[in-house]
Order: structure tokens, then C-alpha cells, then sequence
């Protein structure tokens, strides 16, 4: 009788452990999903500010190549009406 009273205070005590063993993995799996949920949200912010960044530097590079390019080409024109306003007597320089 001793020794069934001992068997089944292990059996009990099994099913706490199991029953705490099981609860901790369970807050364990959710600890580690909170942590990657996190870091994704972390990197996809980081990468939204890189991709802001590079999409500014984008913008400015083809704003300067415009420019540059309608500049030279401001000035081409110039270069080749001057000659022929000064032939019309248009231009007095």
C-alpha cells in the first residue's frame, strides 16, 4: 500500500511537471515569435529608409543630368542664333 500511495504521488507529480514543462514551452514559442515579429518590423523600417534614401539620391542625380543637359543645349542654340541675328541686324553687340 506504501509503495501505491508513492506511485501515483509520482504519477501527480509527473503530470505538474509535464503540465509546467508544456506551459513554458508554450511562452517560450510565443517569446520567440513576439522577438521575430519585431526584428522583421525593425528591418523593414531600416530597409524603407534605405530605399527613401536611394530614391532621393535617384531624384537629384536626373535632376542635375537635366539640367546639365538643358543647359548645354540652352547654350548651343545660343551659339548658333547669335551669328545669324547679327547678320539680320538684330542683335547690336
Amino acid at each position: 500500500p506504501a509503495t501505491m500511495g508513492s506511485g501515483q504521488a509520482n504519477f501527480q507529480a509527473f503530470l505538474v511537471r509535464n503540465k509546467m514543462r508544456n506551459e513554458y514551452l508554450q511562452k517560450k514559442t510565443a517569446c520567440i515569435a513576439l522577438q521575430a515579429a519585431f526584428r522583421g518590423m525593425r528591418v523593414r523600417a531600416e530597409q524603407r529608409k534605405k530605399h527613401q534614401a536611394a530614391t532621393v539620391i535617384q531624384s537629384v542625380v536626373k535632376m542635375f543630368l537635366c539640367r546639365k543637359r538643358y543647359i548645354l543645349l540652352q547654350h548651343s542654340v545660343i551659339t548658333v542664333q547669335v551669328p545669324l541675328l547679327r547678320i539680320r541686324g538684330h542683335l547690336n553687340c
